[in-house]
């Protein structure tokens, strides 16, 4: 018998979901669920898997919710975004995601190691900005970004990238009104007002805008001349 990964998640070490996909270990678990470290078995290719947490798999509509907006994160193409490579049930029917394995660590650990070249950290916003753009071009709000949530690759151009967009919201005109009444369990920003989006669309001070300029405010000291190519991305 193989050993549960966690108390809270009910796949084990070793297990195939899909007969394709073996569990290997843990890379992160939060409060919704956990990203598992797995290996797609026909292509010999390492992929990240995201679990929801058992407690949440009978509640219909956060499961409706995960698997709308994981389908909405698969048309974004950006380099800075997390590919979405599958989206299916594990046989006791619970839902799960497949990405893409990344390497390297998050914004917030580089941030927590000292001070970033000013130069490094604006080109970290604007490579989120890119991805930002793409996800409001599509009608998907992040809702969730902080230096936590920017992962910095290991890839030969160091580039950055958002590596969930599982607590995003679409737009109220393209999700019914049950799954958005799900949005606060989903939403860590839920009590900032201003993020909100309003009448259909996006605030312009939503939380996909302002959490980048705030990331380069926790990691560096910009000078104006910085402040300014960064703003420019988004205004």
């Amino acid at each position: 018998m193989t050993e549960l990964l966690q108390p809270n998640l009910s796949v084990r070490v070793g297990q195939i979901l899909r007969g394709k996909y073996r569990v290997e270990r843990v890379l992160g678990a939060g409060g919704m669920g956990a990203v598992v470290a797995a290996t797609h078995l026909r292509l010999d290719r390492p992929v990240a898997i995201k679990l929801l947490r058992p407690a949440l798999v009978g509640k219909p509509a956060i499961v409706a919710r995960f698997a709308r907006e994981a389908r909405a994160a698969a048309k974004l193409k950006s380099d800075h975004v997390v590919r979405i490579l599958d989206v299916d049930d594990d046989e006791g029917g619970e839902p799960f995601l497949v990405m893409e394995l990344l390497q390297g660590h998050d914004l917030q650990r580089a941030i927590d190691d000292g001070p970033l070249n000013v130069a490094r950290a604006v080109e970290y916003v604007l490579q989120a900005c890119v991805a930002v753009a793409e996800a409001h071009a599509h009608g998907i709000v992040h809702r969730d970004l902080k230096p936590a949530n920017l992962f910095l690759t290991t890839a030969p151009d160091g580039s950055a990238k958002i590596p969930s967009w599982v607590a995003s919201s679409l737009w109220a005109s393209k999700i019914s009104s049950s799954v958005t009444a799900t949005a606060a369990p989903l939403d860590s920003l839920s009590a900032l007002r201003a993020c909100q989006p309003r009448r259909g669309r996006p605030t312009l001070m939503d939380s996909a805008t302002v959490a980048p300029g705030v990331s380069v405010s926790a990691s560096s000291r910009p000078s104006s001349q910085a402040r300014t190519r960064a703003a420019a991305a988004w205004a």
